[in-house]
């Protein structure tokens, strides 16, 4: 089957078999994550609401988009991708085409089909696209910031003990938290791993007497790992719980 190029005037879906249910593939988006409520990566696409939905892991796939292809590619979900009734190689690009079958996890529970649409999208105007890219650029800025200002506010109620740096406890704890930190930057599917890592470094430096907290409260420390957690996702995703700021802007301007 020959290679499936979308052209001025098509609009690329997918079709949930065991439902009838059509999902347009957003147009804004570059790429498109296919997967279930998570706090890593909130998917474009969630299946969590269709049938045997369980054999889709949270972070599962996504598909590319380069121009006028469309391509997918397995996040080495726990159960698997497969197309055309073949296992993707997990971290491998796949092009789409027209009829393409994609079934996320085994047997055939949860299935989709590649297809084209012939309804002609909305027309954007050249100031909706700026004002878009003025969103994002301002969605990236504001999650920087909430992630320094919610780390600023940590780390002043963070006292730095007198422990040596080659006592063992200490130097595990910063090599644990920067392997972390690399893991969450290039690992990928693999950023649940990045945030255990931190977590056992922190909880070792805590433990071997280099890290001390001041007084704090409850609710301010609720806060400031908040504003750490909201800044990540806009920055990373764009959006907070599947709301981006562009979306906001409209529910108030109605």
């Amino acid at each position: 089957m020959e290679a499936t190029r979308v052209h001025t005037g098509q609009l690329a879906k997918l079709l949930h078999v065991q439902t009838n249910t059509y999902i347009d593939l957003p147009l804004h988006l570059s790429v498109i994550h296919i997967g279930k409520a998570n706090e890593c990566i909130p998917p474009d696409i969630d299946v969590s609401n269709f049938p045997n939905s369980d054999v889709v892991s949270r972070i599962h796939a996504h598909i590319l988009v380069q121009g006028n292809t469309y391509l997918i590619e397995d996040l080495g979900s726990a159960n698997g991708t497969y197309l055309n009734d073949s296992l993707l190689r997990p971290l491998t690009q796949h092009q789409l085409k027209l009829g393409d079958r994609i079934d996320l996890g085994k047997d055939n529970q949860v299935t989709f089909l590649f297809q084209l649409s012939k309804t002609i999208p909305p027309v954007t105007s050249k100031a909706e696209k700026e004002e878009a890219e003025h969103v994002d650029f301002f969605t990236k800025f504001i999650g920087l910031a909430l992630m320094l200002g919610g780390l600023a506010f940590l780390s002043s109620s963070v006292v730095l003990g007198t422990f040596s740096i080659m006592y063992l406890p200490a130097m595990g704890s910063v090599l644990l938290v920067i392997a972390g930190v690399l893991t969450l930057t290039y690992g990928r599917a693999n950023r649940n791993l990045g945030w255990i890592l931190i977590t056992v470094g922190v909880v070792m430096a805590f433990a071997s007497g280099g890290i001390v907290l001041q007084s704090m409260t409850l609710l301010s420390f609720l806060l400031a790992f908040g504003a750490i957690s909201a800044g990540y996702q806009l920055f990373t995703a764009g959006k907070i719980l599947n709301y981006n700021l562009f979306d906001l802007k409209k529910i108030f301007r109605n």
